[in-house]
């Protein structure tokens, strides 16, 4: 007989990267991760944001509990209502000690950019993201701590990421001039291209200089 199983540690909920600094009408992807954990056989999260920010576009499975046996795996993100439900597990109970240890990817969400300015939280709701483990008499809960996740909106004229909006935002809109003329050295580049109207122009300097000196 398999006796109960002493308690796991404590594993580690988050997200890579756990800061995010993206664009108007950008999609990017977030790994949703696990750290320490011990003889898992499933697992579910509940991720909250902002819908004005943020929407879902889609989200897969990661490599960490398929790894060991194939798994029951499904999502829910319904439109404007700022949360993500995910979960995967074995589709039976297995016996102790047949779970998966260590760290991994649980799954990977892409979200697209829906607003020019703005931030959120990529929250995990504390009663809805577990990790399941076998204690040898059923399936029960390993202690874990849940990390937040962020996402900035890039700032309207910050041609070039690094969160400020200052002159080298302007050499970076000259060098990418388009469609002129006279034409950039560099050529169009929709980083440069701050109003995304397929032109490098004017109108982007106009955008750096109503947000000269603003920075995250």
């Amino acid at each position: 007989m398999v006796g109960v199983s002493e308690a796991p540690g404590t594993a580690t909920v988050s997200q890579e990267p756990a800061w995010n600094y993206e664009r108007f009408d950008t999609e990017f992807t977030i790994n949703l991760t696990v750290t320490d954990a011990e003889d898992i056989q499933g697992w579910e999260a509940n991720i909250t944001f902002d819908p004005t920010v943020l929407e879902v576009v889609n989200a897969s499975e990661g490599e960490f509990l398929k790894s060991m046996f194939p798994t029951f795996y499904s999502y829910l993100a319904p439109e404007d209502a700022g949360y993500i439900y995910i979960a995967s597990s074995y589709y039976y109970v297995m016996p102790q000690g047949f779970g998966v240890n260590g760290n991994g990817i649980l799954a990977n969400i892409t979200f697209q950019v829906i607003t020019t300015e703005g931030n959120t939280s990529l929250h995990y709701k504390e009663a809805e993201t577990v990790l399941w483990y076998n204690n040898g008499t059923a399936l029960d809960q390993q202690p874990r701590n849940l990390n937040d996740g962020f996402v900035q909106v890039r700032i309207p004229g910050d041609a070039n990421g690094d969160r400020t909006v200052d002159i080298f935002d302007i050499g970076k809109i000259s060098s990418h001039w388009y469609p002129g003329p006279p034409i950039g050295p560099l050529g169009y580049d929709e980083e440069a291209d701050i109003n995304l109207d397929g032109n490098v122009d004017i109108f982007d300097i106009g955008i750096c200089s109503a947000h000269w000196g603003e920075t995250v």
